[in-house]
Formats: structure tokens, sequence, C-alpha cells
């Protein structure tokens, strides 16, 4: 039996979709919510009716476009700063891991040969 889509929330109706993500229906029923165009960014149009540009709604559309490439550059630096500290955290941990077994690895030489010589004796 199939639950009722129509009165699931739109957070339960995700919930099951990600569970159930072969069902196609409620799939539908909750990309049918979906209302984009409340999310999106209306621009005046770059060309009157008759097709001659429109050079003000022109030069906003490309300030908008270069806003978006600057604010998109900002976030993979970001990124890749993110993904840089992780490298070199990790980098640390395993010289730390290193250095551990280096200043272990004498001693348990030390160790070895004491168990020696008192075994020889």
């Amino acid at each position: 039996m199939k639950p009722n889509f129509a009165q699931m929330s739109r957070s339960e109706l995700k919930a099951y979709v990600r569970i159930n993500h072969d069902d196609l229906e409620a799939l539908d029923i909750l990309v049918s919510r979906r209302t984009p165009d409340s999310e999106a960014t209306w621009y005046a149009p770059m060309v009157t009716a008759e097709g001659v540009p429109i050079e003000e709604n022109i030069r906003l559309g490309e300030q908008v476009i270069q806003e978006r490439i600057a604010l998109e550059r900002e976030k993979q630096l970001i990124r890749t700063d993110i993904e840089r500290e992780t490298e070199y955290n990790r980098l640390i941990e395993y010289m730390i891991i290193a250095a551990e077994k280096y200043i272990k690895l004498p001693l348990i030489e030390e160790k070895n040969k004491i168990n020696q010589e008192s075994q020889n004796q």
C-alpha cells in the first residue's frame, strides 16, 4: 500500500523519495511541487521586440555575469584552500606517526638486546 503523497509535507516526501528512489510517482509529485521561478532572478531583455540591442541591459547583463564568475572563482579558491589544509593536516599526521615509530625503534632494539643478553647468561 502506497502512502498518500498529497498529504505528505515536502520534507516527508523528500525523505520518502530518498529511500524509495524507484518510485517515479513520488518523484513526479515532489518535482511538481518545486517552484523554480521563486528562486530565479529575472533580467530585462537584451533586445527590443524589433531586435534592436538595448545597450544598458546588455551592460547590466555583462556586469552580472562578471560578478558571478568572480564569485565562482572565490568559491573555488576557498575549496582549494580547504583541500590544501586537509592535505597538510594529513601530512602532519603521517609525520607524527613516522616520528613515533622512529623514536620507538631504538627503544625496542635496546629492549631486545637486553632480553637477549639476559637469556645468554
